[in-house]
C-alpha cells in the first residue's frame, strides 16, 4: 500500500507540492480537508463516536464525516468519498456550508493545519459505519447537541467545536 500524501498550500491556499501525511502533520502544513454534517428529515444531525483505538482523539464524539482531500480531489467528491467509506451512504445533494481554517497542537507533537469546507446533506436510511473507525452513531437535535458541546467541550473533537458557529446558525433557521 502506498503512503497516503496531500497536496500542500501556501498562505494564499494554493497548492505548492505534495508531501506525505506524517510530514504534513508533524511539520505542520496546511493542507485540505472536508466537514461533513448528514441530517435526518426531522433536522437532527448524526454524530459519531471515534473508536477508541483511533491515534487522534479517540472515544471523542465528532462531526458526521471529516476526510482529507487526495492529491487531485475537489473539495465535492472528497465529501462524498468520506461518506461513503466512513459510513457506508451515499449522499447527493450536498450544500456548502462554509470555509474553516483549523489549526490545532495535538499531545505528542501532530499538528492538524487545514483548510476545510464544511458541507450538509440529508440522508434518510441505515448508517453503516466500520467499526473499526467509529464505536457509536446516532441523531440529535442541534439546541441539545450546542448544550452538550458547551457543558463538556471535552467529549468533542477540537474540529466539530470549530463548527459551533454554524452549528448555532442552522438552529437558528431550523428552528430548533
Amino acid at each position: 500500500m502506498q503512503a497516503e500524501q496531500f497536496e500542500v498550500l501556501d498562505g494564499k491556499n494554493h497548492v505548492v507540492g505534495r508531501e506525505l501525511r506524517s510530514v504534513v502533520h508533524s511539520k505542520g502544513l496546511r493542507h485540505r480537508g472536508t466537514y461533513l454534517l448528514i441530517f435526518d428529515k426531522k433536522g437532527r444531525v448524526f454524530v459519531q463516536q471515534r473508536a477508541k483505538n483511533k491515534d487522534l482523539m479517540p472515544s471523542r464524539w465528532d462531526i458526521s464525516t471529516a476526510e482529507h482531500l487526495k492529491p487531485g480531489e475537489s473539495y465535492e467528491t472528497a465529501v462524498v468519498r468520506g461518506a461513503q467509506e466512513e459510513l457506508g451512504i451515499k449522499i447527493k445533494n450536498i450544500k456548502l456550508l462554509g470555509e474553516i481554517k483549523f489549526y490545532f497542537e495535538y499531545p505528542g507533537g501532530e499538528i492538524d493545519n487545514e483548510l476545510n469546507r464544511l458541507f450538509m446533506a440529508e440522508f434518510s436510511g441505515k448508517i453503516h459505519f466500520k467499526d473499526k473507525e467509529v464505536q457509536q452513531g446516532k441523531f440529535i437535535g442541534l439546541q441539545q447537541l450546542l448544550k452538550k458541546m458547551n457543558e463538556k467541550p471535552e467529549k468533542f473533537t477540537p474540529w466539530f467545536l470549530d463548527c459551533k458557529d454554524y452549528l448555532k446558525k442552522l438552529m437558528i433557521n431550523n428552528n430548533d
